[in-house]
């Protein structure tokens, strides 16, 4: 399906790629309401980029480690067994520095439900400690009053992590309308267009 729109959420995502080549390591956060293209947003900036992908869903800590250490294991060719979250995302975040891999967590926020876990303070803690070396993660989410929180909260161990912020609105009318030409094969009537956007407005 062709890829509609975002241009310049791309092109600012992908200078913050580039930049992390030779500066400080980079942690993107894509923000957005459900459905509105952020896991699309992010396949099209990875195109042809190594990359890992982690989605994180609502599991309990050891089935959503044992998931992740699976996800690592077969990228890198190991066989290593993870006891807890902070050799994880030590070990995650070296190897990718090492071989330039780009990780994405996806629904990032739902990390917050490991409450036993202070999963934001270890990924803070590892982060720091690979600054400058161009690292590069991207997290993308849905609720967007807790991933602000989770960012932009001075009581957050996240807190002045994020690096670079994309929200991600719908799609414009004009935009829709392109959408509805190319679906009808020619230009929608009018009724077509205002009917369709009234009911879906510019979610894709």
């Amino acid at each position: 399906m062709k890829f509609y729109n975002r241009k310049q959420e791309i092109k600012e995502i992908r200078t913050a790629v580039k930049l992390a080549k030779n500066s400080s390591s980079k942690l993107i956060t894509v923000i957005g309401r459900r459905r509105i293209g952020k896991s699309e947003l992010i396949k099209q900036v990875l195109t042809k980029k190594k990359h890992l992908y982690f989605f994180v869903s609502k599991k309990s800590s050891q089935l959503l480690l044992n998931e992740f250490t699976q996800i690592y294991n077969i990228q890198f060719n190991k066989n290593i067994a993870f006891e807890n979250w902070d050799s994880f995302f030590y070990t995650l975040f070296t190897d990718c520095v090492k071989t330039k891999t780009i990780i994405v967590f996806d629904e990032f926020q739902n990390f917050k439900q490991l409450s036993k876990h202070d999963i934001f303070g270890t990924i803070q803690k590892h982060f720091d400690n690979m600054n400058n070396k161009g690292l590069v993660i991207i997290t993308a989410g849905s609720l967007v009053n807790l991933l602000e929180n989770i960012f932009y909260s001075s009581k957050e161990a996240l807190y002045g992590r994020a690096t670079n912020k994309q929200v991600i609105q719908e799609f414009t009318f004009k935009t829709v309308y392109e959408i509805l030409t190319d679906y009808y094969n020619k230009k929608p009537t009018i009724n077509n267009l205002l009917t369709f956007y009234s009911v879906f407005g510019g979610v894709p």
